[in-house]
């Protein structure tokens, strides 16, 4: 509705799983054993035990995806089958030929394309197996992401109250990466859950309009990305946004 208030048009990634019916999505993870892992660790165990109890919120919710293509602005991609992690060291080939077989399943029965895919915890890898799939291009990695642990966290904060990265969006042009096309990375819309909330709505704002003045002065590309989960928990992301 936000979105259609000021007639923008956005991409929503889905997780193609959030997508099916109860029926098919129970038969789906019932059939993916145990070597569907992360880690060494089953990727599925939560969801199987949750729709074993006939507990199917928050994992099948076919609706969300209707009512965006509904809109009939917006466009719609991959953010994974499961959203599985795509770690070449983390996730086994056969795992990630599994997740591409349910994007599949799904894109065709809403009538998409593989198009550009959004690799699920920003873990970039498998490139060669979504561009034999038929994908085309995915999303980066925003340079900030990629320092993990506390100094990480830290870093990303401060950029919050002083956009020190804001030189990121003067070189955010898309290339091609081997078989695919590198699009924008992207910033994250702050939410304040847990230790970010310290950061205020109004250095949010504040962070935003430097980020996207420097974009228009330097012909970039800024690049904004957020998650329904967010809302949820910071309700004052919406006024943010607006």
């Amino acid at each position: 509705d936000l979105f259609e208030k000021y007639s923008i048009s956005a991409t929503f990634g889905f997780v193609s799983a959030l997508c099916l019916e109860r029926d098919e999505l129970q038969a789906r993870v019932l059939a993916l054993r145990d070597g569907f892992i992360y880690k060494g660790r089953p990727w599925l165990a939560a969801v199987k035990t949750a729709v074993a109890l006939g507990k199917f919120e928050g994992w099948s919710e076919p609706q969300l995806i209707d009512h965006v293509l509904a809109r009939g602005r917006h466009h719609v991609c991959s953010h994974g089958g499961t959203h599985i992690p795509y770690s070449e060291t983390g996730t086994p080939v056969h795992a990630i030929h599994e997740d591409i077989k349910l994007i599949k399943t799904v894109h065709h029965q809403k009538n998409l394309e593989l198009d550009a895919f959004i690799f699920p915890r920003n873990i970039v890898g498998y490139r060669n197996e979504l561009a034999t799939a038929g994908f085309h291009g995915y999303r980066n990695m925003d340079p900030q992401e990629r320092q993990g642990g506390a100094l990480g966290k830290i870093g990303r904060v401060l950029n919050e109250f002083i956009p020190l990265d804001a030189a990121d969006v003067n070189t955010n042009r898309a290339r091609h990466d081997g078989q695919l096309l590198c699009l924008s990375s992207a910033k994250f819309l702050n939410a304040r859950i847990s230790y970010r909330k310290c950061v205020l709505a109004g250095f949010t704002r504040y962070r935003l309009d430097q980020l996207i003045e420097n974009t228009i002065r330097n012909h970039g590309v800024m690049h904004i990305y957020t998650h329904p989960h967010n809302y949820l928990r910071d309700p004052g992301l919406f006024a943010t946004l607006d």
